[in-house]
């Protein structure tokens, strides 16, 4: 079962800092559809932190070291810090004292209960999953399974898959939140039985010899029967568990779209929605406006950059996920939404409008120096229409008077469709592999080549920002333009995420699989996942600056100031050769995800 590679996206819960469109935000942001993805040592609250940072610096051995966070993480689990639970399995794997098929069942124990959680808090797919017919769900989750074990980028049993969904469904059985979300009476002895009857399906899975998706459906067949006698969720919870699981433990990208989630990707990279036109971040618990779209409705109805939102309609915003904000904003084109927002000392609440908006990918495009002899474009994502923006910036640079070089602005970019970043390569090289993809069928291994069919090439010296959260389709133009020595690359180590992820419909178009389905290497063979693309000239801001879509600013930017400082110098190759240790030491400091 082939299918044509065609996405390469990063997840954004990866990217927390990451700026969110409100109405086109990434489905995998937060919210009740959350992907888990990486939970690091540093984003835990400042006490579990420091409790796995003292036994971490406190055992010297590599075994009692792991023994030490095993026991951390059981007791975090007793008190019900899964995050925290989850990364001291993590750092007890890394020691290699205990079997690593133990800890990784209790990593995806804790993935689990933390994503049910959230997942089950939706309202909308709660009525979705209770109005599933049990026949379609079953066919529905042998088509996903299906799918996940012909194109995986390794080698998958149906075995695992089912284990996945039951650790899914034991985690949600012992969830309090899981229990009140869909109305599960507090029955102990009702949970108590079908936690044992989810023990006996395991053992029977132990001893299949080759399972197939016949076999695999039969098992979630018997799950839902044994929910009927204890239990009594309707069978779409049961058989949504078993697909869910099926995709989101295979690696911190891989996830099953609902029917909702798929089109809202979809809107993603057509780069259209409607809604209000502006871009959100959380921040410090507050939801802050960041820019505000010209022109769009936000705009007309006098929203600002600075704007603290606190209710959409009647709906207190302070405490609510992300995507769940998102949900009430979007809505019908020409109907009308309430916002208040917290403005210096003052609370006013604005109608919008909703409409259609067109997000532009080019964020900024400027020009910079004395005279205006450097130009410079600011690329947030990359999308179908990326490509034509970037040629048409560069030919409007051009009618306006020669440059004498460019600065392609990546930061804070967390990638986007393949064929966009293929695209933009192209614009700047003559010919040459921009990156190849490797994985288990024919149709996901391929080499991307430069191609001029479309834009024309343009010959400026270049230089390429790029920070720790540049990824994967921004790291395939960092490392494609750095191998051909036509960009020098000045900022920070990038994010280093190198996997390919493929939407793959199912249903018939009605959901998708979005599935790691290969490995990306650069044009030198080498894969950048873990480690990011190293730059020419290392460039660490004391503290980030804030990225914004208003003119660029070198004097507050230091990133920007050395780029124009490697421009003026006049050959970039020459500031690339003389800054390489400097780029080596940044790749020893920097962390890697």
């Amino acid at each position: 079962m082939a299918h044509r590679v065609f996405l390469a996206v990063v997840l954004l819960v990866c990217l927390a800092s990451l700026v969110v469109p409100t109405g086109c935000s990434s489905v995998y942001a937060e919210g009740a559809y959350a992907r888990i993805g990486h939970v690091q040592l540093d984003g835990l609250p400042h006490g579990p932190q420091a409790r796995i940072r003292a036994v971490i610096e406190g055992h010297a051995d590599p075994i009692a070291r792991g023994q030490a966070l095993w026991n951390a993480a059981r007791q975090f689990e007793r008190e019900d810090a899964f995050d925290a639970a989850l990364v001291a399995y993590q750092e007890a794997l890394v020691t290699g004292a205990l079997p690593a098929e133990s800890i990784e069942r209790q990593i995806r124990l804790c993935r689990a209960r933390l994503v049910v959680d959230k997942r089950w808090a939706d309202a909308d797919l709660r009525r979705a999953a209770g109005a599933m017919d049990t026949a379609r769900g079953l066919g529905l989750f042998r088509e996903v399974a299906r799918t996940v074990a012909d194109n995986y980028v390794d080698d998958l049993s149906y075995r695992r898959l089912l284990e996945a969904g039951l650790d899914n469904l034991r985690a949600a059985a012992a969830s309090p939140e899981f229990a009140r979300h869909l109305g599960l009476a507090d029955d102990m002895t009702r949970r108590a039985a079908f936690l044992g009857a989810l023990g006996a399906v395991r053992n029977g899975l132990a001893e299949e010899k080759d399972l197939s998706s016949f076999t695999a459906r039969y098992y979630v067949r018997r799950v839902c029967e044994e929910n009927r006698r204890t239990l009594r969720l309707p069978d779409g919870v049961i058989i949504s568990e078993f697909i869910f699981g099926a995709v989101e433990h295979l690696d911190a990208y891989s996830a099953y779209l609902t029917g909702e989630m798929y089109a809202a990707l979809k809107e993603d990279l057509r780069g259209e929605f409607v809604g209000l036109g502006i871009e959100v971040r959380k921040e410090a618990n507050r939801l802050l406006i960041v820019s505000v779209f010209d022109g769009g409705p936000a705009a007309r109805a006098q929203l600002m950059p600075g704007d603290v939102l606190v209710a959409v309609d009647d709906t207190d915003t302070t405490k609510l996920e992300l995507n769940r904000i998102v949900k009430l904003l979007r809505g019908k084109k020409d109907t009308d939404v309430r916002v208040t927002v917290r403005r210096s000392d003052e609370t006013l609440t604005l109608t919008v409008t909703r409409d259609t908006i067109d997000v532009p990918s080019v964020r900024c495009a400027a020009r910079l120096g004395a005279e205006g002899e450097f130009g410079y474009i600011r690329i947030s994502n990359f999308q179908a229409s990326t490509g034509a923006e970037v040629s048409r910036a560069l030919d409007a640079f051009q009618k306006q008077s020669s440059l004498d070089g460019m600065i392609l602005d990546l930061r804070g970019n967390p990638g986007g469709l393949l064929d966009a970043a293929v695209q933009v390569c192209s614009l700047f090289l003559d010919s040459g592999t921009v990156v190849s993809t490797e994985g288990r069928g024919f149709a996901q291994t391929r080499t991307y080549r430069v191609s001029h069919w479309r834009f024309d090439r343009h010959d400026q010296a270049l230089v390429v920002l790029t920070d720790r959260q540049s990824a994967s389709a921004s790291e395939i133009v960092a490392a494609a333009l750095k191998h051909h020595r036509r960009a020098t690359l000045v900022g920070e180590q990038t994010y280093g995420k190198g996997l390919v992820q493929s939407v793959l419909p199912v249903e018939v178009g009605r959901s998708a699989v979005y599935l790691t389905t290969a490995r990306f290497v650069d044009p030198s063979g080498t894969s950048f996942h873990g480690t990011g693309v190293t730059p020419d000239v290392v460039v660490r801001p004391a503290s980030p600056p804030r990225i914004r879509s208003d003119a660029p600013d070198p004097q507050a930017d230091p990133a920007l100031a050395k780029a124009l400082e490697v421009l003026a110098a006049g050959t970039v190759e020459h500031v690339a050769r003389e800054s390489e240790p400097a780029g080596n030491i940044a790749a020893q400091l920097l962390p890697t995800p």
